[in-house]
């Protein structure tokens, strides 16, 4: 039973079918909870991917509020360090088909850190495929990350900045976009339709730099 409703729940979510891949992982959590209590903990771990998947069809149904409800959960056992390997660094919370392209996001739970010139710190990425013809991710074209904006946090109006990453060969190539920033508590929907935006409408980043990798 539970396997059924866990792949009916994940081809309505690949297919952008929020409201059924919601019912099916709602009914599919209730069994992972209620299995608990008679099967080991291996089948515990299934609840925390589940859980993550009812954050990607609250946010395709555009219910931010209702998605956080189930990241709050996700982040309570990062903190306690129950979540198993796989999604005790970072988990998908977004899932989108736009024209020829499949487009992931994923949040990182470690927290904005007060020192903004401490380090490099990303909180989300989000990742940009070609699609095969069943629909599958083929290749990764780029990514953006949401990341840290290094100034003072007293002087500026914003905490994030938005950049495009893109591996050219044996070269990173990457840029920002100085129209696109987020304060520390994002407002998703609006990152979301920010992706979007700069995706169909191919805008470029405001500046480029190029690593060599060796």
């Amino acid at each position: 039973m539970l396997g059924r409703q866990t792949e009916l729940e994940r081809s309505s979510r690949l297919k952008e079918n929020f409201p059924k891949s919601l019912e099916y992982g709602q009914e599919a959590l209730k069994l992972i909870r209620d299995g608990q209590k008679v099967f080991d903990t291996t089948f515990a771990k299934r609840e925390p991917w589940m859980i993550k998947n009812l954050v990607v069809s609250n946010f395709g149904l555009k219910k931010p509020d209702e998605a956080k409800k189930y990241k709050s959960q996700l982040y309570e056992r990062y903190h306690k360090k129950q979540l198993p390997e796989g999604i005790d660094g970072y988990f998908n919370f977004d899932y989108f088909i736009l024209d020829d392209k499949n487009i992931w996001g994923y949040e990182w739970y470690p927290e904005l850190p007060e020192d903004r010139f401490s380090s490099s710190f990303t909180k989300v990425v989000y990742y940009v495929y070609s699609r095969n013809a069943d629909g599958s991710d083929k290749d990764q074209l780029y990514r953006f990350h949401v990341l840290m904006f290094h100034q003072n946090s007293t002087n500026t109006k914003f905490d994030y900045i938005l950049e495009k990453q893109q591996e050219i060969n044996n070269q990173l190539v990457s840029g920002s976009y100085y129209s696109f920033t987020y304060k520390k508590d994002i407002d998703y929907l609006k990152l979301r339709e920010d992706i979007k935006k700069i995706v169909s409408e191919q805008i470029q980043p405001d500046t480029r730099r190029t690593i060599t990798r060796n």
